[in-house]
């Protein structure tokens, strides 16, 4: 049972980094700001970092006091560890990560909390009274480079126990459980009782069932009848507090490094348990990345669940009135509205959280300020759900049987790959899918510009930043525009970036569309001998012939005259022109592309300097320039585009009805000192909510919360008017009787 086998797998360890990181885009880009809308930490957990992904593989131990939780870290250590008390009475009075490092030392909670690279940042919700109970232990043991253990306090028996803490130390448990790989659940053969404390601690983790073990610890001080009876007393106080049909898997054992098992009659039953065990330890770090892809797709599933519910509870409250009774309403009857909600969007019940505890959350929420449903959400996690983690498992083994292809490793590795496959990964591009996209934005002459292009870059969610540098890559030619070849280009580049690599800063030689490598395909033979001079004979055959094509034109030097067509193809030496013959064709298409570039920057400038077309037969031009200028003029763009009716609250109305919701004040613009008396007013048309100002002293008075009142603009083409800043309409009438009237005596407001 000694010297446990640490097995290294640099390859496979590689392959799980990289998936790793694609997870960690997955979730930041696609999940996590459901989150954020929805404030789904408030509801369930915290969002996760990068951190809490990049976690080593974590081993949760709960038990009673004394049952060996301390002793059975100690055990497959071979060590001790700082923090380290052994001994009959409860020993451990704190929660304790046991973890690798180059040095032993402890640090406190306080500071391990705020640590990027640990994984308990979000345990500052806690406060100070947890974070004095938690600590983590730096151990320098093989295993800890694998593996990560949450060493707990033992669970004593007793009310008076219970409420002495000072922390929540279900709602604790709860937390690591989520965030473990395994939960082990140490029982002591002489001691089968389950307190309170212990069964609340065991309830907390419903959802984690898959992540149970039982370990019946101290089992070779017994003998082998006694050790059957204790085996059927634990299943039976075990099926009392966990409600599940399934067997749970029960391990026998004694670890600890004391003495071997004492009692030969049960050595070998004893012995195979505990290698069963540490098997299954020893396979946790090769099933991390699959593990947390499952943790993920429920936390993704929760996540659209939500949503989905806050969504459905706003557009149950009411416009205007009543809202505080039918949110009351509301939450009475929520085990009805998830049964309605289950049924209007064919959702499975097991993915709706708990009533009860839903219901108490919700009653310190204003059901108003809930976030609309947002379906393009909804359905990125549904395309999540659907398509990326399928893809995802796919990028790395399960059973370690799979060796991973440098491609795979890193796609843009093109150097370790076989010289015939490299100029096959361009085709590798899923053009038809992406040509779809280049249609959809109308290009103009074969090609988009940046600001076509953006939006449909932007829905990526990668940082304008990154964004730019990946657009530097695809644009080969720097024409600031993308041809088809050029925009699939670019849209594969995000792709890669999303599953988790690293983009390049130059492009490789391999991913250069075909339009663009000049129609020559080098050998691997040719690459090697002509590395370092194909650069420089390139830039100097480019150099000459931009030099040759300039003289030419001028006509001042004769002898660096362009050579013709014939005599390059032939490659044979021009002797008018005295230059050198040119090898390849590829040297052919870097002075075809030189010439070509420079004509069009030629006829561009000169185009330029023309300005307007003139004289006859330009009556098609200037249409077409006078078209084009026109929207420029932000007058007719109004009128072309109806904006001004848009902008309009009243929709080109003069008056308009509406409901007071409001009484305020707006504080008058400078040299004046003055609080104007104005209110807030939705309207009946459209919804749209306005403020208007309430004209002469003392009318504000007769203008009540609730009041039917008619609304009209005042001021010049719409702008405010007066002192009060972006105020553009007031009040002519409160329940169809003129305000000014009221204000005067005139007339009676009615009571209604």
């Amino acid at each position: 049972m000694k010297k446990l086998n640490v097995q290294d797998n640099k390859e496979t360890d590689k392959l799980y980094t990289t998936s790793i990181d694609a997870l960690k885009s997955l979730y930041r880009n696609k999940i996590k700001p459901l989150e954020a809308l929805t404030r789904f930490g408030e509801f369930h957990s915290p969002s996760l970092s990068d951190s809490d992904i990049d976690a080593k593989p974590m081993v949760l131990l709960i038990g009673q006091y004394s049952t060996g939780k301390t002793s059975f870290i100690q055990y497959l250590l071979e060590r001790d560890f700082p923090g380290l008390t052994i001994g009959p009475e409860p020993t451990t009075d704190r929660f304790n990560a046991v973890m690798y490092g180059p040095d032993d030392r402890i640090i406190p909670g306080n500071t391990v909390c705020v640590q990027e690279d640990k994984p308990f940042k979000a345990l500052a919700r806690y406060g100070t009274a947890f974070m004095n109970k938690f600590q983590c232990s730096h151990c320098n043991s093989p295993i800890l480079e694998k593996l990560s253990f949450i060493d707990t306090p033992g669970v004593l028996s007793g009310e008076k126990q219970r409420i002495g803490r000072s922390y929540d130390f279900p709602a604790i448990v709860s937390w690591f459980a989520e965030r473990s790989d395994m939960i082990l659940l140490l029982f002591d053969a002489h001691k089968l009782d389950i307190s309170d404390e212990f069964k609340l601690a065991i309830e907390s983790l419903k959802g984690h069932d898959d992540k149970i073990k039982i370990v019946l610890n101290k089992a070779d001080k017994i003998s082998a009848q006694q050790l059957l009876r204790v085996y059927g007393s634990l299943l039976w106080s075990l099926g009392r507090v966990i409600p599940t049909p399934e067997v749970m898997r029960v391990y026998l054992g004694s670890f600890w490094n004391q003495t071997p098992l004492q009692n030969p009659e049960t050595e070998k039953l004893l012995h195979d348990e505990m290698v069963d065990l540490i098997k299954e330890l020893l396979l946790l770090p090769k099933n991390a990345a699959v593990r947390k892809v499952n943790d993920l797709v429920k936390r993704a599933r929760a996540a659209k669940v939500h949503a989905i519910i806050l969504g459905h509870l706003k557009n149950e409250m009411p416009a205007v009135f009543g809202k505080e009774s039918k949110q009351a309403e509301l939450i009475k009857n929520l085990d009805q509205e998830f049964t309605k909600i289950e049924r209007m969007y064919n959702l499975p019940a097991g993915d709706f959280p708990n009533v009860d505890k839903y219901r108490q959350i919700l009653k310190v929420h204003d059901f108003s300020k809930f976030p609309k449903l947002n379906p393009k959400m909804i359905e990125s996690i549904d395309e999540v759900l659907a398509y990326d983690f399928p893809e995802l498992l796919n990028r790395f083994p399960v059973d370690g049987s799979h060796k991973p292809t440098q491609y795979e490793l890193n796609p843009f590795a093109i150097d370790e790959l076989d010289p015939s496959e490299r100029w096959k990964l361009f085709e590798s591009i899923d053009k038809p899918k992406y040509m779809q996209i280049f249609h959809s934005l109308e290009p103009q002459d074969g090609k988009i510009t940046g600001a076509a292009a953006k939006p449909t870059l932007l829905t990526s969610g990668l940082p304008n930043d990154l964004l730019g540098r990946i657009w530097k890559l695809s644009d080969i030619d720097r024409d600031g525009r993308l041809d088809q070849d050029e925009f699939c280009l670019i849209m594969h580049l995000i792709q890669v970036k999303l599953q988790g690599y690293e983009i390049p800063d130059q492009l490789p030689t391999s991913l250069i569309p075909f339009t663009k490598r000049g129609g020559y395909l080098e050998t691997e033979e040719s690459n090697k001998g002509k590395k370092k001079s194909k650069s420089s004979s390139s830039s100097s055959s480019m150099s000459s012939t931009t030099t040759s094509t300039r003289t030419s034109h001028s006509g001042v030097e004769k002898k660096h005259r362009k050579p013709s067509l014939s005599t390059i193809l032939r490659g044979s030496k021009d002797k008018e022109s005295k230059t050198q013959p040119l090898s390849n064709s590829g040297e052919f298409m870097n002075i075809f592309f030189t010439v070509f570039f420079s004509l069009s920057l030629f006829e561009t400038q000169l185009v330029d300097k023309m300005g307007k077309p003139n004289g006859i037969r330009t009556a098609r031009k200037l249409r077409n320039h006078r078209r084009t200028q026109r929207w420029n003029d932000k007058t007719y763009k109004k009128a072309h585009f109806g904006t001004a009716l848009k902008a309009n609250p009243f929709g080109g109305a003069s008056h308009a009805s509406g409901i007071v919701i409001q009484r305020l004040g707006i504080e008058a613009k400078q040299p004046n000192s003055a609080i104007r008396k104005c209110v807030r007013v939705q309207l009946k048309k459209n919804g749209k909510k306005i403020t208007a100002f309430v004209p002469n002293d003392g009318c504000l008075n007769y203008i009540q919360e609730n009041d039917k009142v008619l609304v009209a603009g005042f001021g010049r083409s719409g702008h405010a008017v007066g002192d009060i800043p972006g105020c553009r309409f007031k009040i002519v009438k409160v329940s169809s009787v003129a305000l000014i009237a009221i204000y005067r005596g005139l007339k009676d407001k009615p009571n209604v």
